[in-house]
């Protein structure tokens, strides 16, 4: 609904079209299940110096020198372990049940622009990752 700006109403294919173009030209995707890749891929793209960031307390006060294993072990916890993260019990939902079928029904092209963008995941590790940018 953001991408569209459709924020009332019934949502069509064209609004999905429209937010899949906006997706395909603008967006550099990162995924919460490879977290730890997505950051080092937008501190590639946006030439981030993670040693540089690591290096401070949060409070923009220099850290103690760091080794680079440290830095990186760091960095791979912050992305696997998140920060203000809430771990609430969850029940799996089968994909055969009513309720899934219901949420999946209302969110037909909020799951379709998740795969999309999965799919530009993967494609955009060959573009940005194996080119070597």
């Amino acid at each position: 609904r953001m991408i569209t700006n459709q924020m009332e109403g019934a949502l069509t294919h064209k609004h999905f079209d429209v937010a899949r173009e906006v997706f395909g030209r603008k967006c550099l995707v990162g995924l919460t299940s490879k977290m730890d890749e997505s950051i080092h891929r937008f501190a590639r793209f946006f030439k981030w110096d993670i040693d540089e960031s690591i290096r401070s307390d949060g409070g923009g006060r220099p850290k103690a020198t760091q080794k680079p294993e440290e830095k990186h072990s760091c960095s791979k916890k912050l992305a696997e372990d998140g920060v203000n993260v809430h771990n609430y019990p969850q029940k799996a939902l089968s994909k055969d049940s009513t309720v899934w079928k219901k949420l999946a029904r209302r969110n037909k092209y909020d799951i379709e622009l998740y795969e999309y963008a999965e799919a530009m995941y993967y494609q955009q590790h060959v573009v940005y990752e194996q080119a070597g940018r």
